[in-house]
């Protein structure tokens, strides 16, 4: 969309995670954004993927200083910061990702009245916290959430609990869900995997790709390897995780302690994950909680039957039967089970993989979000420069 005079519309998107959905929804926006009617910038901190990607690419990023706790000398530095970047550049939109930018870049575009603020939480902080913690945050989105124009959720269970909790007014909320692309040759990294793994053909292989951080559970997949290895059911398999994270090294204790060390391997943060998907026979995602998950909907493009948590975000995107199966959060027993049936039924893998990549090339494109995320950008600035 134009402004007036023929200039672009300023876009600053803000991100605290610099891995993960949030950067990965960032980067979408930035390089696939309508370069003839957006203008776009990143503000984030400087580690992670994104900022190099940006760079590689001729993005422009900004770094910015957040952290992921709370801090208030940091938290306030931070909302300095980017209210000198914000007066510096002007945005049309300041379009933030995640809790914490959100919260802070919602203070910062009233403060420089940004003309529209857009807030994605991509799975709201307080719902992924306990105790005093969980309080906490659920109060600052309440703070927060007049200072929005727009509520972007990625899933309509997020807006549900957006609108339970009283985050954000319902009048406000848009459902933009997650996009992927499919891939045009899926089975182009055939064998790849497995020569990474060291095994045959005949080996099958469960992979879940995740950040190796709460919410994760990376030990319910691991209880169910052991279970499945119990019943000797299938004979030759691998549970492979691919991506690194603090919860990594008490992972590897506990697949010690199981006796599985031969059957449950972990490959580290690899840039060929797509690649390596062609070797997969189903796809695993073990979360106590989600916003949508991108390896889930890469899975799903790739062809693969999925088996995830029964949480919101995935229960979105997963019908049991239909394109995989869901499982009660933390419980190892039903994961194997689903975990087996698959494993041993060859048609049955491949029926709800084509139902699967069916419903991703129907409702969950990159194009798709694009266009979603560029028609909320001009109903959202549309209505601010009508008041």
């Amino acid at each position: 969309m134009m402004m007036e005079g023929g200039q672009r519309t300023r876009v600053l998107l803000v991100t605290q995670p610099t891995v993960g959905g949030a950067a990965q929804q960032v980067w979408q926006l930035a390089s696939g954004l309508n370069a003839r009617h957006f203008e776009v910038s990143v503000a984030s901190p400087a580690d992670g993927w994104l900022r190099e990607r940006l760079l590689r690419h001729g993005g422009t990023h900004h770094p910015i200083g957040f952290v992921r706790e709370i801090s208030l000398l940091s938290d306030l530095r931070s909302i300095v910061a980017l209210g000198r970047l914000v007066h510096e550049i002007r945005p049309d939109i300041l379009h933030a990702h995640s809790s914490k930018a959100g919260i802070l870049a919602r203070w910062a575009g009233r403060r420089y009245r940004v003309p529209a603020v857009i807030y994605t939480p991509h799975g709201f902080a307080f719902l992924q916290a306990s105790g005093w913690r969980r309080w906490l945050y659920l109060q600052l989105e309440r703070l927060a959430s007049p200072f929005a124009d727009r509520l972007a959720c990625v899933s309509v269970s997020e807006r549900e609990a957006a609108v339970h909790h009283r985050v954000g007014r319902a009048e406000k909320i848009v459902v933009i869900p997650n996009g992927v692309d499919i891939p045009q040759t899926p089975e182009a990294g055939k064998g790849a995997l497995k020569a990474l793994l060291g095994v045959g053909p005949s080996c099958q292989v469960v992979a879940m790709v995740s950040r190796l951080s709460r919410p994760k559970q990376p030990e319910d997949l691991i209880r169910a390897a052991a279970r499945l290895a119990e019943s000797r059911t299938p004979s030759e398999v691998r549970f492979v995780f691919i991506g690194s994270g603090p919860l990594e090294r008490p992972a590897l204790s506990m697949v010690r302690s199981l006796g599985q060390e031969s059957r449950v391997v972990f490959l580290g943060d690899r840039s060929d994950v797509l690649t390596l998907m062609a070797d997969v026979d189903v796809f695993a995602l073990a979360t106590a909680s989600e916003g949508m998950p991108f390896t889930l909907l890469e899975a799903m493009a790739a062809g693969k039957p999925v088996v995830g948590s029964r949480v919101p975000g995935i229960v979105d995107l997963v019908f049991d039967g239909l394109n995989g199966y869901t499982y009660p959060a933390g419980d190892a027993v039903e994961l194997a089970k689903r975990l087996g049936e698959l494993l041993r039924d060859e048609p049955l893998r491949r029926r709800l993989g084509r139902e699967g990549k069916r419903r991703v090339e129907k409702e969950f494109t990159t194009e798709r979000m694009l266009h979603e995320t560029e028609e909320m950008y001009r109903a959202a600035l549309g209505e601010t420069l009508r008041t």
